[in-house]
């Protein structure tokens, strides 16, 4: 990571190894980085950072479901059907693309940004998009629906 919040993520992650703390994840995470093989005599040593999908998917969602909480006080089920999108050299593609354009809502842009779009699809469904930022430089998507169920009131069913 080139970034300045990239190299302080590292250097935090480097002071709990030598304390001891969170040696399973830190091997987890040791284990992803890879040297660049072939560099130019001279130049500063290279490391990949190489990705676990599933992993970093299910970590995606659960802070969509969290920032969603913040912003509506809505729970969304671990389980809910959802589309994700991690960064490439293709692009952002076309379904995350109006949300570049919304305000930003993340309160520390260099460590966490983020932008939503919400539009309701029919009286009872609304859909989100999520694009977020991690340290100036990993890009993640997130699309999901939120239904809103029938009202039951004293045991009578309201539609």
């Amino acid at each position: 990571m080139n970034r300045p919040a990239g190299q302080a993520l590292l250097e935090d992650i480097a002071e709990r190894v030598k304390r001891g703390s969170q040696i399973p994840l830190s091997k987890m995470v040791d284990a992803e980085l890879r040297p660049v093989e072939g560099m130019p005599e001279g130049m500063p040593k290279v490391v990949k950072k190489s990705f676990n999908r599933n992993r970093v998917e299910r970590v995606i969602w659960k802070i969509v479901r969290g920032v969603h909480y913040l912003r509506t006080q809505r729970f969304v089920p671990e389980l809910t059907q959802r589309v994700w999108w991690g960064h490439g050299d293709e692009g952002i593609p076309a379904v995350f693309a109006p949300v570049v354009e919304m305000q930003s809502e993340g309160r520390y842009p260099q460590a966490f940004d983020y932008r939503v779009l919400s539009a309701r699809i029919n009286s009872k469904q609304v859909g989100h998009v999520y694009l977020m930022l991690f340290f100036d430089s990993m890009l993640y998507g997130m699309f999901f629906e939120e239904w809103f169920p029938e009202v039951v009131e004293f045991g009578v069913l309201i539609t």
